[in-house]
């Protein structure tokens, strides 16, 4: 799984962060998932520490846009050309 060879690279290479995969399934989070775009937002909005990352399905990202921040302002430019275009994504 990712989750485990991102942590051995993160040990290995002394970046001291640890990640942990959260996936909500019916099976664990009934409610969230019934609400899932709420309770995404509403997490965003308070500025909530519970979660570091997000991911989500792009048709959301005008929903999140107000609590996201710009990449391509707050990055260098050849950071972001690293990125495939076809996986990574810029909106204005």
């Amino acid at each position: 799984m990712l989750t485990n060879e991102f942590n051995e690279y993160s040990n290995q290479n002394y970046l001291n962060i640890t990640l942990k995969h959260i996936l909500f399934t019916p099976e664990n989070s009934t409610e969230l998932l019934n609400n899932y775009g709420e309770s995404v937002e509403s997490l965003m909005k308070r500025k909530s520490d519970k979660y570091e990352i997000y991911m989500f399905d792009s048709i959301f990202t005008y929903r999140y846009k107000e609590n996201l921040i710009n990449l391509k302002i707050n990055m260098p430019q050849e950071f972001l050309d690293n990125y495939d275009s076809d996986i990574c994504a810029l909106y204005e």
